[in-house]
């Protein structure tokens, strides 16, 4: 700040200046005015008006932050859907983690909210379904101690494949071959044998109202419950290069979430289009397993990631694999925020050929 120069009070009642010359007559001293701000009353006005601005600036600061990454969440944040070139990436990390099977070739992954009881809310659960032929098995199955609740085989020549629940019915689908069975999520033992027009069914789930079927080929089938006919087809692509390989599959916020066959990747779709607008890349998760595995038989006999549950009260996303002896509950986090990031065309391509078979 830069000092300005006056004379003083003495000077102007002597009417000389430092110089010793005078300049004006002399004037009768007036009474100083008392500054507002110099009264208690003042200060403290003064003091909670800086600190109101302060906490007004913070307030404007963090509603710019959360514009700029407007629905963009821990756990599943959301996606740009109308998005054709280039997807959101997310990367993870581990929030807790379970026991599992580590004999259960998964799948099929659900969490299975049960009804209220008498009031008391009930536990959630996963409702999961485990395949190769002759051990092929629909179970549920505690999620803090991986217990099995219940169980029912599959007939020997069947290979049991994803498994999605769609009002009080569980639907799977089979390997290499058109057959869909259907449970009462409440009775195992109450099933329906069902027959659909796909060679092959590999992960399935359900938008509320159409199950959606994937046969290991960059198509999805959207088919009505009831007559086991196709509604509608959609091909899943990245930027116009179709991705295939889709395997278990979740409804999730709106979005399809697969996994990709022997790919550490999950991959977001849109359902009305197929376009992909996200990758969430998991690399390094196999190793995990391996180096928390209890014992070198389960080392060596750990299969691919395959499993995604979506535990949609709570918001919780869960991973497991065929053979894993853990489920993961993760959280997906932004590897960028937006375009202005200049290293996001080359993170897309890295990620597009980890993934994209």
């Amino acid at each position: 700040m830069t000092s300005r120069f006056a004379p003083s009070a003495t000077d102007v009642e002597t009417g000389s200046t430092s110089s010793g010359l005078m300049t004006r007559s002399p004037q009768p001293r007036r009474p100083k005015r008392r500054q507002w701000a110099s009264t208690m009353p003042g200060r403290i006005a003064l003091s909670f008006g800086l600190f109101f601005l302060v906490f007004l600036l913070l307030g404007m600061l963090r509603a710019s932050n959360r514009g700029r990454n407007a629905g963009v969440t821990s756990k599943t944040p959301a996606v740009d859907s109308t998005n054709t070139g280039q997807p959101n990436l997310f990367t993870f990390s581990v929030v807790a983690e379970y026991d599992h099977d580590p004999k259960a070739f998964t799948q099929g992954f659900e969490v299975y909210q049960r009804e209220q009881d008498e009031g008391r809310i009930q536990e959630p659960t996963f409702i999961e379904s485990t395949g190769l032929r002759g051990q092929s098995t629909v179970r549920e199955v505690a999620i803090a101690t991986g217990e099995v609740i219940r169980s029912t085989a599959l007939a020997d020549q069947d290979f049991g494949e994803g498994i999605t629940r769609l009002g009080s019915r569980l639907y799977q689908v089979t390997w290499q071959g058109p057959k869909m069975i259907s449970y009462d999520v409440n009775d195992f033992s109450d099933k329906t044998v069902m027959s659909t027009h796909l060679k092959d069914g590999w992960g399935i789930t359900n938008d509320g109202v159409n199950l959606i079927v994937g046969d290991s080929t960059h198509s999805l089938y959207f088919i009505d419950p009831k007559t086991t006919k196709m509604v509608k087809k959609i091909d899943v692509t990245d930027d116009g290069k179709p991705v295939t390989w889709l395997n278990e599959l979740e409804w999730v916020d709106g979005l399809i979430y697969a996994n990709i066959w022997q790919k550490e990747c999950i991959v977001q779709i849109e359902p009305n289009t197929g376009n992909v607008v996200g990758w969430v890349e998991l690399s390094g998760i196999i190793d995990k397993v391996k180096t928390e595995s209890s014992s070198d038989l389960h080392q060596g006999r750990i299969d691919v990631l395959n499993g995604i549950a979506w535990d949609e009260v709570d918001s919780k996303l869960y991973i497991t694999g065929k053979l894993w002896p853990k489920v993961y509950e993760i959280e997906l986090r932004p590897l960028y925020v937006d375009s202005r990031n200049t290293n996001v065309e080359k993170m897309t391509a890295s990620i597009r050929r980890k993934c994209i078979l």
